[in-house]
């Protein structure tokens, strides 16, 4: 959709692309901020793959999917490998002519409509318009937003104007690879601002039919089903059943519909306390509900956990920028790490009956917690124009 008839002057341009589902969540909570904002602003949120061949679009996520869920670990050694200096130093111009070939249909666009400032939220787009920087074809100011808590080299373009991360570790590890340091900035990871709205928990507590005394857990593999979740929510169902204290476990299994079915009929089965879901747009209000949170290490995942106080339990962490979010949570004591199936629902018992040690971690989340982060990034935005 062309700008050249809107009559705003501040014209932002939000990017991702739809590889899992984080990228795309990170850019519609900037997008949601920037309206909510009193100037005049024409925010717009495209998904690269759009601009792509049909083939490429279609390839993309299925590749990611297929590397992340059966040949993690192959994942996980292209991402180290990739982030060492030297192997940089070679890939990264064949990576930037790659991306350009690729995508040349939103370059196109880029200098067609001359947006004022572009905000990315995955790393294919800061490195385009990056290109298109360096070569003088826009003028555009660009923000980068990292949807993880470590900046991996790939998302770095010695063209930002701004870079977005989430702790100070993260500031850290850019200014030691050549970022200055006025340009970073430690907002957090943008989520939707659902997850920090204050909500009356008796009220929604009745809205889900969820008895006012009983714990409540929250299991949610992300946009798709990793590792051995199955397995992994069956020892759940299980313990929860023999516990003297009443639980009430939501399973989210995302895009998933055929694992939510067999789920469902586990639950069925076991005769416990559960709801099996796929797909949801109401995961907001079960984490409000929630004591803690059994996921994966998904960046907005983690940080809408968060954002909510509500700690995690992780039970599978993809090899490389999964691996690092889950350390630093870990390490932090939002989080406790724990990949076997069978240890995962021994923990989830533990801290049901550990009513200290789950504050504690409470309290951790809501010191971790960035919930503004969203409107911040939509300021440093609007700062550069």
């Amino acid at each position: 959709m062309p700008y050249e008839n809107s009559p705003s002057p501040k014209r932002i341009l939000i990017t991702y692309a739809t590889a899992g589902a984080g990228h795309k969540r990170a850019a519609m909570a900037i997008g949601e901020a920037l309206e909510q904002r009193a100037e005049s602003i024409d925010a717009r949120c495209i998904d690269l793959l759009d601009f792509a061949s049909p083939l490429f679009a279609k390839m993309y996520p299925k590749t990611y999917l297929f590397l992340v869920q059966k040949l993690s670990g192959l994942w996980g050694f292209g991402y180290g490998s990739l982030d060492h200096p030297l192997i940089w130093k070679i890939v990264e111009p064949l990576r930037r002519i790659w991306n350009c070939l690729i995508e040349r249909k939103f370059l196109q666009y880029l200098r067609k409509e001359q947006p004022d400032v572009v905000v990315a939220t995955h790393f294919m787009s800061a490195d385009i318009v990056g290109y298109a920087k360096k070569k003088g074809w826009v003028k555009t100011k660009l923000v980068i937003v990292i949807t993880d808590m470590h900046p991996h080299r790939i998302w770095l373009t010695p063209e930002a104007d701004a870079v977005v991360v989430s702790n100070q570790r993260g500031k850290d590890v850019c200014i030691e690879r050549g970022v200055a340091a006025d340009n970073i900035h430690i907002l957090g990871i943008p989520v939707s601002a659902a997850f920090s709205k204050q909500r009356d928990l008796t009220q929604l507590r009745s809205k889900w039919n969820v008895a006012q005394d009983a714990r409540v857990i929250l299991v949610i593999s992300g946009g798709t089903t990793v590792g051995k979740f199955e397995e992994m929510v069956e020892h759940c169902m299980q313990e929860a059943k023999q516990l003297d204290i009443a639980t009430h476990i939501f399973v989210v299994c995302g895009e998933n519909q055929a694992a939510a079915e067999r789920l469902k009929r586990k639950a069925a089965t076991l005769e416990c306390t559960a709801e099996v879901f796929g797909f949801i747009n109401t995961v907001d209000e079960i984490m409000a509900m929630a004591d803690f949170v059994i996921a994966k290490a998904g960046g907005l995942l983690v940080t809408e956990a968060l954002v909510s106080n509500t700690p995690l339990i992780i039970y599978h962490a993809i090899p490389g920028q999964e691996a690092y979010n889950a350390y630093y949570m870990s390490q932090d004591g939002a989080a406790v790490i724990e990949k076997d199936s069978f240890k995962v629902a021994m923990k989830m018992k533990a801290l049901l009956e550990d009513k200290e040690s789950l504050d504690r971690m409470k309290a951790v989340a809501h010191r971790l917690a960035n919930p503004d982060s969203a409107q911040m990034i939509a300021q440093t935005t609007m700062t550069l124009i």
